[in-house]
């Protein structure tokens, strides 16, 4: 049972242990200028991990993500998201770049339990929109992997 932000570090820790053992699912989605590789994690046929490794516009130009929705009884329930984008600083420097960490914990009605949002290991505020934004993003990639599932069971039963 997930309460608090620190009950899903110790969740992902745990999952993040047992990863080896489990059935792997792997796939790629494409939105746009936005591609995703996905990799589900599955024990005994249910869904514990999506990992999503995305790279954003064209040739990542906008950055890349690394997002992990670790999932308990068929809910997220803890998301861990590393985004690394471009920052321009002027003409004749090297470029530099913005790391974003995001940590929500949610709870059995999807509400956030408790989040962290940092930039440049800063502390920032995480705005309101994020969390509904994760949970439909997770929604989405739930269902592609549902059905991933189902066509692969299909195709073993030919």
């Amino acid at each position: 049972m997930i309460r608090s932000l620190e009950d899903g570090r110790q969740y992902a820790a745990l999952v993040e242990r047992q990863r080896p053992a489990f059935d792997r699912m792997d796939g790629t989605l494409r939105s746009g200028d936005t591609e995703a590789r996905v990799a589900a994690f599955l024990e005994n046929g249910e869904l514990r991990l999506i990992e999503e490794r995305a790279s954003y516009g064209e040739k990542a130009r906008e950055g890349t993500g690394r997002n992990r929705y670790y999932v308990s009884d068929g809910r997220l329930v803890y998301y861990d998201s590393l985004r690394v984008r471009p920052r321009d600083v002027g003409e004749n420097r090297l470029r530099a770049r913005d790391e974003i960490v995001t940590l929500i914990a949610f709870g059995e009605d999807g509400r956030p339990l408790g989040s962290e949002k940092t930039v440049n290991r800063q502390p920032m505020a995480l705005p309101s929109t994020d969390p509904p934004s994760v949970l439909a993003r997770f929604q989405a990639l739930a269902a592609k992997v549902a059905e991933a599932g189902a066509a692969t069971k299909a195709q073993a039963r030919r």
